[in-house]
């Protein structure tokens, strides 16, 4: 019996480091903290996104993986515990009109995750390029990030003409 576990976790392992090894994005440019990536997931899809990260461990990104119809916007912070499985989110770039939706809860609580029809991705990048300022507000206490968009314009480019280079 002992062996047969053994031999079921070699194979787990095994499965777990193929994915991993499937997994490889590169930053294809850089502004500041903001970085566009291109690549391909762990089960070895296409993706493009841009994001950032912080020193205490919060993230912000917007993804878009092959062949899915939509953006995925996703923000997450080590310390967060969100227990209801959907929470409003709001955010604004510059002045430009609000977006909001009802975000999902993932990583136990750790993140959020909306989706943006790839309809709109012109408006999105255009105004992730032009703005100075991205302000996202989570849920009904108003949990707010302020995110400094200043010189991101060639990242907006770089992921816009990625996304648009995938396989719908």
């Amino acid at each position: 019996m002992r062996k047969g576990v053994w031999l079921a976790a070699v194979g787990m392992a095994a499965m777990v480091a193929m994915q991993a090894a499937r997994a490889a994005t590169v930053h294809i440019e850089q502004a500041g903290p903001w970085f566009a990536f291109a690549g391909t997931d762990n089960s070895g899809r296409g993706v493009c996104g841009v994001a950032t990260d912080w020193n205490d461990g919060r993230f912000f990104g917007v993804k878009r993986y092959a062949r899915d119809g939509y953006l995925v916007v996703q923000a997450s912070k080590p310390t967060w515990r969100i227990r209801s499985a959907r929470i409003p989110v709001r955010f604004r770039m510059d002045r430009y009109p609000l977006w909001s939706a009802s975000a999902i809860t993932a990583m136990a609580g750790r993140m959020v995750q909306l989706t943006i029809p790839l309809d709109n991705i012109g408006d999105f990048v255009g105004q992730f390029e032009r703005s100075s300022e991205l302000v996202l507000v989570m849920g009904t206490n108003g949990v707010e990030w302020r995110m400094d968009l200043t010189g991101t314009s060639r990242v907006a480019r770089a992921f816009y003409h990625c996304v648009r280079s995938m396989p719908e």
